[in-house]
């Protein structure tokens, strides 16, 4: 290796998106995962050869591909929410957890995941949980109502709720509460008033030390760290 960066062939890329559709994840520019209801398979790009597929018992929200090693598949279904860790070239079941999957990143060799109730850390390769909090218990302690919406970066988890648009920053390892800070009153949100919720799926940036987020009224509100 000699330390020269390969050239991102921006148009490339937008050719092969465009090729495997908006709903599916990149593995490499020559296979994809493509996702269809409950089913998942690994195809080459442009082709209709097929390597695997896989179908679960409930709708797949969300891929998380690893080090090309690992793909990370977070189903959900009638209440229940599930993480699977498949080996990626095979799709063999490397480990599977229960009421797990509401947010579902990855940072590092972890996985972390969040459901209304728990945070925890997960290690991709081995599945066992490294650490995990009550969620519930240290959003009513603060008055803040359930969250959808989650973003690691660095040291930290963001949170962002949808009824209550509070925006909160909590220690990762340990979720003590650093800052958090309520866009708008409870009482002035809603769909019959001017100021919206925070949609699902809008989950807090982090770029430097700036945090942005979207509400439904499509206005930005940015932070700046001091």
């Amino acid at each position: 290796m000699n330390g020269t960066i390969a050239e991102f062939d921006s148009d490339l890329l937008e050719k092969k998106s465009n090729e495997i559709g908006r709903y599916n994840t990149f593995f490499s520019l020559e296979k994809y995962f493509k996702i269809f209801g409950t089913n998942v398979s690994f195809n080459f790009i442009g082709s209709d050869i097929e390597l695997w597929r896989k179908e679960f018992t409930a709708d797949i929200a969300k891929i998380e591909v690893w080090n090309e090693e690992i793909v990370l598949v977070a189903t959900h279904g009638n209440y229940i929410t599930t993480i699977l860790a498949l080996k990626a070239e095979t799709g063999e079941v490397i480990w599977e957890k229960p009421n797990m999957s509401l947010g579902l990143q990855i940072q590092g060799d972890f996985v972390y995941s969040f459901t209304t109730f728990a945070f925890s850390c997960i290690n991709v390769i081995t599945g066992n949980i490294e650490y995990s909090y009550n969620l519930m218990e240290k959003f009513t302690e603060n008055n803040f109502d359930e969250v959808t919406n989650m973003t690691i970066s660095g040291e930290y988890v963001y949170f962002s709720g949808i009824h209550d648009t509070v925006i909160s920053m909590w220690e990762l390892a340990t979720g003590n509460l650093v800052w958090h800070y309520r866009l708008y009153p409870k009482e002035n949100v809603g769909r019959d008033t001017d100021k919206m919720f925070i949609a699902a799926g809008e989950a807090p940036k982090v770029v430097g030390n700036r945090l942005y987020q979207l509400d439904g009224s499509k206005t930005l509100h940015i932070f700046e760290r001091e």
